[in-house]
């Protein structure tokens, strides 16, 4: 089960107080798809939910009771042209002295043009998104004392949270981090912008796991009071997956097609293993959308012609976990470069499904003590 941030005597929340969730996507698009279950503890913990999408893409997915959708940001965002952001985000920042303070505390990275550029959209977009909070709060006439703040993401919306405790003190404000949004080594140019303010302005920090803490303590140790784990996990499952021993076996890997989730390894392996496994038969399955998908496909089709492949697309959770029940599943394989913690695993080990994973990020804490990773 995912830990809650909420209802605990350290971070002040009762029933009855309403909170902010700023989200990347959700409950637009296919991301983010660990939300859906944490989305129901909260909603049972708060009168009221907003839901506050940076971007508004694909179909909005249901949300609990008592939970409202506020797409007025996306939509004033959507509305600028991409020429129109680029110019507006330039005269953002040549008026921000706090933009200032970050490029020359960190010339190093901010001076190679990919995070410059990175700095200079989440300083637009952080500054956008704070300025709207600041008009929700007078327009509403929201009680500080009765709202929670809470970023699902430490990246532009970890930082409008950030600017929005400067602007108003008695705000509380926490947000999770999971991978891209804690890792430097996850960009192209190693930098996270605002990351120092971020974690000096914020009321808590919460990473997915303790190999995310101690990264981020090495770049801030004296944040470690308030720098503490929050696990994200699954519903545990009352029947294992129905493996039985035979002749096949059948793999299966679920990610985000993208170059660090590493697919282009497995199909490497996969093609080895099709030259070694005698008369067994090996099938693969591959769950999952992305910007490789065609490529990898194309990939698939040149090195597995003795094994069985199929490329399944986007599933929802509940799809997913259809999948997991119903499906006969000999192994489940993680080959990605860098992780925060993967809850694709944590899905396949709620069926009993015996997991194949890199020890990179905090992989390594969900296998049993005494077992080890690759």
């Amino acid at each position: 089960m995912p830990e809650i941030i909420i209802k605990t005597n350290q971070d002040g929340v009762t029933k009855g107080d309403t909170l902010i969730l700023l989200t990347e996507k959700y409950p637009y698009g296919n991301g983010e798809t660990f939300l859906t279950l944490e989305l129901v503890y909260l909603a049972s913990r708060f009168n009221q939910i907003v839901l506050v999408p940076e971007t508004v893409q694909g179909s909005a997915r249901p949300v609990p009771q008592g939970v409202v959708v506020e797409t007025q940001p996306a939509e004033l965002f959507h509305a600028i042209g991409t020429i129109g952001r680029g110019a507006r985000a330039l005269s953002c920042c040549l008026m921000d002295t706090g933009f200032y303070r970050e490029l020359f505390s960190n010339s190093k990275s901010t001076l190679n043009p990919i995070a410059l550029r990175q700095l200079v959209l989440q300083t637009w977009v952080g500054r956008r998104i704070v300025d709207w909070l600041e008009s929700l709060i007078s327009r509403e006439k929201l009680n500080l004392e009765s709202t929670l703040f809470y970023s699902y993401w430490n990246h532009t919306q970890g930082l409008a949270l950030a600017l929005l405790k400067q602007r108003f003190p008695e705000a509380r404000v926490v947000s999770r981090a999971h991978g891209f949004d804690l890792y430097w080594e996850r960009h192209r140019s190693p930098y996270i912008p605002y990351y120092a303010l971020k974690v000096a302005s914020l009321d808590a920090l919460y990473p997915v796991s303790e190999h995310g803490r101690e990264y981020m303590l090495v770049k801030q140790p004296d944040a470690a009071s308030r720098i503490q784990v929050r696990r994200l996990g699954v519903a545990g499952q009352p029947k294992p997956n129905p493996w039985f021993e035979n002749k096949t076996i059948n793999i299966v890997s679920c990610s985000y097609l993208a170059k660090v989730k590493r697919i282009d390894l497995l199909i490497d392996a996969l093609s080895r293993l099709g030259e070694e496994c005698g008369d067994r038969i090996v099938t693969w399955n591959q769950i999952g959308s992305g910007p490789l998908f065609d490529r990898l496909q194309r990939e698939a089709r040149s090195q597995l012609s003795k094994l069985e492949w199929t490329f399944r697309g986007h599933l929802n959770a509940e799809e997913v976990m259809e999948v997991y029940s119903k499906e006969p599943v000999g192994l489940f394989v993680n080959v990605s470069d860098s992780e925060g913690i993967p809850v694709s695993i944590m899905e396949a080990q709620s069926f009993g499904v015996p997991v194949l994973a890199r020890a990179v990020g905090a992989s390594p804490t969900l296998s049993t003590p005494g077992m080890e990773y690759c």
